[in-house]
């Protein structure tokens, strides 16, 4: 039986609709009633309630079925094997998202992004990239297969849209699909606040240039269930939605408010010109056209991502809607790091202070003040003048006064 039709509101070229089935037949209940994944482009849901309620003739009487007791309160999902994994860790040259970063940012930077988020390359298509979804245990859920223009970095949509999955391309049988969070792996680090975009590129790309957050993407807003976002439990999180989906998030977010500090960012609704909300951009869109080391530079340690605003209810009396504020500081760009790092070593010399839990920003905790420090000056010291460490430097800088403050130096 097919699964995917043309969507009879927006009728996409792409099959993108969904119809509803009833479970014990299998038929389909009618061809208008399912949903769009063109979640923001269209939103067409029609449930079956909608569609008995409207067409009390047709109502469905469901047979009663005894089914036998299981004992599995999980159902099984399947893996990845590290093999297939492990094989797509190469051939770079042939990975049109990973040529994309090189050009634009280098191949320092493109590294990093490259060891941190694991992305791999796949022949499905010449030139498409491999988005793992790894979870903290290191267990590969799947990867979602995707295909970028070399030049603009833009998914290629024509003639179609170039989505695909790893578990499919693999053809491996009786797979069981358990998605989990783009970037998920990275969650280990407990201290740091957790930064939630769309697409497993632009948490990539913002991962570089606000790198003292955890970027991880969700893959659309309708991926936001209750279950995937477990493992943000008790977390600080911020979810940066495109423009034009401030709402569709915000509502979304009802679902999970239970699990998280969740708060939503405005970063995007500030800084965007009319031409970018009338294109509907996203986080990525608005990034790449900075340079990376000139905003690193910008982005001092007076900028403080944790600073909540909230804005009162509107005239139709909705509820509250919660944003982040960003605010862009320039320092001294004539910075003397030898001198700066001379400083700070001098003051620290042969002392241990045994700290744990130091806040340096309001939700990130330093969990071993020595360590931190030693690994900062390590970083520091064997890498030339770099802005891309310019936040190193500025967190040295506020620890060295947290510890004057209290005559620790």
């Amino acid at each position: 039986m097919k699964t995917r039709f043309h969507c009879p509101c927006c009728e996409h070229r792409t099959k993108s609709f969904v119809r509803y089935i009833y479970t014990q037949t299998g038929e389909h209940i009618h061809p208008m009633v399912g949903k769009c994944n063109r979640d923001l482009k269209c939103g067409y849901h029609y449930t079956p309630k909608q569609y008995f309620h409207e067409n009390p003739q047709y109502h469905f009487e469901p047979k009663l079925i005894v089914r036998k007791r299981s004992f599995s309160t999980q159902k099984a999902w399947s893996c990845i094997p590290f093999k297939s994994f492990n094989e797509s860790l190469c051939d770079y040259e042939d990975n049109n998202f990973v040529q994309f970063l090189l050009n634009k940012y280098g191949n320092e930077v493109t590294t990093k992004a490259i060891e941190n988020y694991y992305i791999g390359t796949s022949d499905h298509w010449k030139g498409s990239t491999i988005f793992w979804q790894i979870d903290q245990d290191g267990k590969i859920h799947t990867g979602k297969i995707m295909l970028y223009d070399l030049n603009t970095g833009k998914r290629v949509k024509e003639p179609y849209d170039h989505i695909y999955w790893s578990h499919k391309f693999l053809k491996l049988d009786n797979f069981s699909l358990k998605q989990c969070f783009f970037g998920e792996h990275l969650l280990s680090d407990k201290s740091k606040t957790i930064a939630i975009v769309e697409s497993e590129k632009t948490a990539i790309i913002a991962s570089l240039y606000f790198f003292d957050l955890i970027w991880l993407a969700c893959g659309g807003i309708s991926n936001l269930t209750p279950e995937k976002c477990e493992v943000l439990k008790g977390r600080n999180v911020v979810f940066f939605p495109d423009l034009k989906a401030f709402d569709k998030w915000s509502e979304q977010l009802k679902m999970v408010a239970h699990i998280a500090n969740f708060r939503i960012s405005n970063f995007l609704e500030a800084k965007a010109s009319n031409e970018a909300r009338s294109s509907g951009w996203d986080l990525a869109d608005f990034l790449i056209n900075f340079d990376l080391c000139d905003f690193q530079e910008k982005l001092s340690e007076n900028v403080n991502v944790n600073k909540w605003q909230v804005l009162p209810k509107d005239s139709k009396g909705s509820e509250h809607k919660i944003y982040v504020e960003i605010n862009n500081i320039t320092i001294d760009k004539g910075i003397d790091w030898n001198f700066e790092i001379g400083v700070i070593s001098e003051k620290i010399r042969g002392k241990k202070f045994n700290l744990c839990n130091v806040e340096l920003y309001k939700g990130q905790v330093i969990q071993d003040i020595d360590i931190f420090i030693d690994s900062h000056l390590k970083a520091l010291k064997t890498a030339e003048k770099n802005c891309y460490l310019l936040p190193y430097l500025n967190r040295l800088k506020l620890i060295v006064k947290h510890l004057e403050t209290n005559n620790l130096v």
